[in-house]
């Protein structure tokens, strides 16, 4: 038998796990937006053109919108080396978290609209 299936299906199971959805995304979101950050103050010596830096937050926020959407719907919120807070404090958590990505990337919106003008 072939190791490729055995890998794509312990692939899709840990990219189907609450931990990955909820920790990952949030990861993932995190270092592209410092990373982004961090390339873009490394390009442009000055001053990072707002255009750009917002382009950054704006992809970086889907990844954590996602994660709060994941916390909202499983109802729970994974804790490295603790047990998982399941129920109401968990989606309690992934209603912040998605609220405050929303005004994030409303902020952000709208700074970038009257920056513009």
């Amino acid at each position: 038998m072939s190791t490729i299936p055995k890998i794509t299906k312990i692939f899709k199971r840990i990219c189907n796990s609450t931990l990955f959805l909820t920790f990952g995304m949030f990861l993932i979101g995190a270092i592209i937006m410092l990373g982004g950050i961090a390339i873009l103050e490394t390009i442009y010596d000055e001053s990072v053109p707002d255009a750009k830096l917002g382009f950054v937050i704006i992809i970086a926020s889907m990844f954590f919108l996602v994660s709060g959407i994941v916390m909202i719907k499983r109802q729970e919120l994974p804790r490295l080396g603790l047990p998982s807070i399941t129920g109401f404090w968990a989606v309690i958590n992934g209603w912040a978290m998605v609220i405050g990505v929303v005004l994030l990337l409303f902020f952000t919106v709208v700074g970038l609209f009257f920056k513009g003008q």
